[in-house]
């Protein structure tokens, strides 16, 4: 087998790791678990290694007409996120001094986006998964979430903003996605009948 030099001084890489193809497969077969956690990202069903997944939980609400409706959970593989999060300060200026007295009222919730595709293997447009996704991007109620990485900043629950379905030229099999949302956390309240 022929041996390759690369010099990667120009690329400011000289501490990366290259691998061999017989280390690559090593490296792609330990890979190769469940998907779930972060240390055990899994594959996904196109076969490549998932970095992150994201699951939605199934639940259900009461429309304006009062009745019920359900939607089922989803599972996610083809997913990246951005999480951000803005301080709550109150800033007070003084006269006679440069700049303003700044006071941490609370941290406001996480701004979460979410990049994807959902996709098939057999060529078929994946109308099942993209109409179980557009139930719940519809659901006026928060919905709980499962990913590995949301759970770096405990986030379980999140209410979509808004989200945006695009099309893909030469894509039949792939339904690209953006969503925004926002953290939430369930509170109860609890009635005193005193």
């Amino acid at each position: 087998m022929a041996e390759y030099k690369f010099d990667l001084t120009p690329f400011n890489l000289q501490n990366t790791k290259v691998y061999t193809f017989q280390e690559a497969e090593t490296v792609s077969q330990s890979l190769d678990r469940p998907v779930g956690t972060r240390e055990n990202p899994g594959r996904s069903l196109l076969g490549n290694h998932v970095i992150d997944n994201l699951q939605f939980e199934a639940g259900n609400f009461t429309n304006r007409q009062g009745e019920s409706e359900s939607f089922g959970a989803l599972t996610l593989d083809a997913v990246l996120m951005r999480v951000a999060q803005k301080k709550n300060i109150v800033m007070t200026q003084i006269a006679g001094r440069t700049g303003t007295v700044k006071e941490l009222i609370s941290d406001s919730d996480y701004v979460i986006q979410i990049y994807g595709s959902v996709q098939t293997l057999d060529g078929s447009y994946p109308e099942d998964e993209v109409d179980r996704l557009i139930e719940i991007c519809k659901a006026p109620v928060s919905l709980g979430v499962v990913s590995p990485f949301l759970q770096l900043f405990d986030i379980t629950e999140i209410v979509i903003t808004d989200y945006k379905f695009h099309q893909k030229q030469a894509y039949e099999n792939q339904q690209i996605f953006e969503i925004s949302a926002l953290s939430d956390t369930s509170v109860e309240l609890l009635l005193n009948s005193e």
